[in-house]
C-alpha cells in the first residue's frame, strides 16, 4: 500500500468496527470511524437493499439509539449522522441520572464492571489521568465514595 494512502486506509478500515468489538475488529480504530460507522449503518438503514426496503426515519433513529445502548456505536457520532440526514435522534434528552454526561456515564458502566482506570482509558480512547478526573465527577455528581457502591448506583439506575 502506498504510504500517501496509510491514514485513509486505517479510517475506512474501522467504518465497521463497533465500540463493543464487534463488526471488523481492526488493526486499531483511527481517528473519525467512530462518525465513520454511525454513517454507514444510518445510511444502510435508509436505503432499500435486495432483502427489504428502506427504512423510515423514526425506525432509523430508533434502531441506531438500540446501537448507541449496545455500545456498538458512539451516541455523538450517531446524533451527528442523523442530523445530517436530517433525522431527529430517538434520544431522550436527558436520560442519565444526577447530571452525569454521557461520557461519565461510559466510564461509570466500565467501573462498574471492575475494570481499573488504565482499562477504562484504554477501553475509551482517554489517558487515565482523565479517567481519573471522570471517576471523581461520579463520585461527587452521585455522592457515592467508592467503586463498589459506584457500582451499586449503575445497577439500580439501569445503566448497566
Amino acid at each position: 500500500m502506498s504510504p500517501a494512502f496509510e491514514s485513509i486506509a486505517r479510517l475506512a478500515g474501522g467504518a465497521h468496527e463497533r465500540q463493543d468489538g464487534s463488526g471488523y475488529p481492526s488493526r486499531g480504530t483511527a481517528t473519525g470511524s467512530d462518525i465513520l460507522a454511525a454513517c454507514d449503518v444510518i445510511h444502510a438503514l435508509g436505503e432499500d437493499r435486495p432483502n427489504r426496503t428502506r427504512h423510515a426515519p423514526d425506525e432509523i433513529a430508533r434502531i441506531a439509539s438500540d446501537e448507541v445502548r449496545a455500545h456498538r456505536l458512539d451516541r455523538r457520532a450517531v446524533d451527528a449522522a442523523l442530523a445530517a440526514r436530517g433525522i431527529a435522534s430517538s434520544a431522550p434528552a436527558s436520560l442519565l441520572p444526577d447530571g452525569l454526561s454521557e461520557r461519565e456515564a461510559e466510564v461509570l458502566c466500565l467501573l462498574a464492571r471492575g475494570n481499573a482506570n488504565k482499562d477504562i482509558a484504554q477501553a475509551l480512547g482517554l489517558s487515565p489521568k482523565t479517567v481519573q478526573h471522570h471517576v471523581a465527577h461520579i463520585y461527587d455528581k452521585t455522592t457515592v465514595r467508592t467503586r463498589a457502591a459506584a457500582a451499586l448506583y449503575a445497577v439500580r439506575r439501569g445503566l448497566v
